[in-house]
């Protein structure tokens, strides 16, 4: 729902998480970019992250 009129996502997962949870993501993935960190293997670590932060 945005601003209170229903919104239909089809085919689309939806994360919700706190928004400290998002810019700790946004954070680690920033220094993993920085340190030139393997993409699939940062990929994979982001996820692992994200699915313990969403509510």
């Amino acid at each position: 729902m945005k601003d209170r009129i229903d919104v239909e996502i089809s085919n689309s997962p939806i994360f919700s998480a706190k928004w400290e949870d998002v810019r700790r993501l946004f954070s680690k993935c920033w220094d993993m970019a920085q340190n030139g960190e393997d993409k699939f293997d940062g990929i994979n670590n982001l996820i692992g992250l994200a699915e313990k932060c969403m509510v």
